[in-house]
């Protein structure tokens, strides 16, 4: 083994990784011309790049310079870039879709979110919509905001509260979702808290709690309540494929 190859394969490799084997192997076969080496390489791992990505030579290159010509660190970041699944652009929304196929929730969120930051929706001081926000968005978009608002603010507050935020809405877009028996659940449980709240009227401790008994206590509230927590797994899939039915309206 020649000790002038290892030593030039040292200083090739700070420019472009290889092998050992190879390395060497290319390195006799140029006569230890480095340039040559370095540039059969790069040719090389470009073609790599493009096959991988279907991206052209001109939009590979800036990201193997980045990454010194690694092709396995710089795909991750010319997928993201270009939206790219199985060498196919998507819209940011589909990328998203189906690289979170796994993650439905975390996909619909991200989804929800970039709605409403397209729409320039701001948010009220508190955080959640009032409802009024989404008033000027197409149907479909609004159904996915105002459920990704919804089953946030469920996990954050439970379904006795929950089942007095933007409750109309939400029911009318589990409707949308072929989910009348949800609908039916969650405005059965908002008539049952509201003549509750007739009965005890009062704003003070002792009313809220005897409210909240009262609430526990009926058969037909805790029914919907064990609605909800058996299908929030349901509206979620069901969600994520009404986006993937509508993918096309969003952005």
């Amino acid at each position: 083994m020649n000790k002038d190859y290892l030593e030039q394969l040292g200083i090739l490799r700070a420019e472009v990784p290889v092998g050992l084997t190879r390395g060497l192997q290319l390195l006799a076969q140029t006569g230890g011309d480095l340039q040559q080496v370095a540039a059969l390489l790069k040719e090389e791992y470009v073609e790599q790049a493009v096959a991988l990505t279907g991206l052209s030579e001109a939009e590979v290159l800036p990201y193997l310079q980045r990454f010194r010509f690694d092709v396995s660190k710089a795909i991750p970041f010319l997928e993201e870039d270009f939206l790219l699944i199985g060498k196919v652009r998507h819209s940011r929304s589909a990328y998203q879709l189906k690289r979170l196929q796994h993650h439905k929730e975390q996909a619909i969120q991200w989804i929800a979110g970039m709605v409403e930051k397209e729409a320039g929706i701001i948010r009220p001081q508190h955080y959640w919509l009032t409802g009024s926000e989404v008033g000027s968005l197409p149907p479909v978009q609004r159904s996915v905001v105002v459920v990704a608002d919804w089953l946030e603010y469920y996990d954050s507050e439970a379904f006795a509260s929950a089942i007095h935020h933007v409750t109309t809405l939400f029911a009318a877009a589990l409707r949308v979702l072929g989910m009348a028996s949800s609908a039916a659940a969650l405005l059965l449980a908002t008539a049952i808290a509201e003549e509750m709240a007739r009965q005890y009227p009062d704003d003070n401790i002792d009313a809220h709690m005897a409210r909240s008994r009262a609430q526990e206590a009926d058969e037909w509230f805790r029914h919907a309540e064990s609605h909800f927590e058996e299908h929030r797994s349901v509206i979620i899939t069901t969600l994520y494929h009404y986006i993937e039915q509508h993918i096309d309206q969003f952005p």
